[in-house]
């Protein structure tokens, strides 16, 4: 079984978050607010990661549609930087 947390500075935000009802990314003042409040701040780096990768790439496209510019995914998922026991993990909740 993998090892369970998240990277060290990670901050969370929910991928369901990101969207409308209708499931579609809110508005980007919208966006912006909820990054802003979870620790984002404009012109810093922001590496998106998840456990699998597809919900990466949605908060990174929110991110960029908030207006923030230095936005990259993590190539490879969570789950794939655990198995590697050499990388640093935090355990439990917090991200």
């Amino acid at each position: 079984m993998g090892r369970g947390g998240h990277l060290p500075g990670a901050r969370r935000v929910g991928h369901a978050d990101l969207l409308t009802a209708e499931g579609r990314l809110k508005s980007h003042q919208e966006l912006r607010a909820m990054l802003e409040r979870a620790g984002f701040q404009p012109g810093e780096r922001i590496i998106m990661h998840c456990d699998g990768g597809g919900r990466a790439a949605l908060a990174a496209l929110a991110a960029v549609q908030a207006g923030f510019t230095h936005v990259d995914v993590y190539y490879l998922s969570f789950a794939d930087r655990a198995k590697d026991e050499s990388c640093p993990i935090v355990k439990g909740e917090g991200a």
